[in-house]
């Protein structure tokens, strides 16, 4: 229905195809006005189709952090709060079009930010490994640590063999608290996805697409059947 009574114009684009907003407005400008944009704003974009998009190279691309935009990516989604992530995103915003990276990179709360995040890195991979079972072509892990949140990506990094990863992580919503079960494919494997995961989750009152699926449980026994 939202689809149907949406109209384009010019600031108004649908484009199923682009990975990122980010990149989609991008390419917009540059094309509908022929707006040239510095050199880093390219790299940008380009970057943002590759995290949106999940376009890696491969499972250990997910965790390389060579460019500057990565790390600033990792600070952000690494935040202790949200007062701290709109903070950063405030510098990032006012500064990445007049400052080149290297020298933002330098700044002391955006340093730190980055060292906090690659820290955080590091014990979820350290989490994974002691707490991630695998079974045929498929991994599970039960993420017990509610200050944890999944990175549904580092099974297949630490199990390149495998097809299937299914968690469960502990949501919580002011008071509540639910189980959310998350199944996924390993895109970068060299047997294909027979399995549409999204309509198989719907079956448990959730959802997704071919690649991706979830739903949640009110218990963690619930979860676990």
């Amino acid at each position: 229905k939202w689809r149907s009574q949406f109209q384009e114009s010019e600031f108004k684009k649908w484009d199923v195809g682009s990975p990122s907003c980010c990149g989609l407005v991008f390419n917009y400008f540059c094309d509908k006005f022929s707006i040239k944009f510095p050199d880093d704003f390219k790299v940008l974009a380009k970057e943002a189709d590759i995290v949106d998009g999940a376009l890696y190279k491969s499972a250990k691309d997910v965790f390389q952090y060579n460019s500057p935009f990565r790390k600033f990516s990792l600070a952000i989604s690494n935040a202790e709060s949200e007062k701290k992530r709109h903070d950063l995103q405030k510098i990032l915003i006012k500064n990445l079009g007049l400052v080149p990276e290297s020298q933002l990179l330098k700044i002391p709360v955006i340093k730190k930010a980055i060292s906090c995040g690659l820290k955080i890195r590091t014990e979820k991979l350290n989490y994974y490994k002691k707490h991630t079972t695998v079974k045929g072509n498929t991994s599970f892990i039960d993420i017990k640590n509610p200050k944890l949140s999944r990175w549904h990506m580092v099974p297949y990094y630490l199990y390149p063999d495998l097809l299937y990863s299914v968690s469960i992580g502990i949501e919580k919503t002011g008071n509540s608290i639910a189980y959310h079960i998350g199944v996924g494919y390993n895109v970068w494997s060299k047997k294909e996805n027979n399995t549409h995961l999204g309509e198989l989750m719907k079956q448990y009152g959730g959802g997704g697409h071919k690649g991706v699926g979830a739903t949640q449980a009110k218990t963690h026994d619930e979860a676990l059947k």
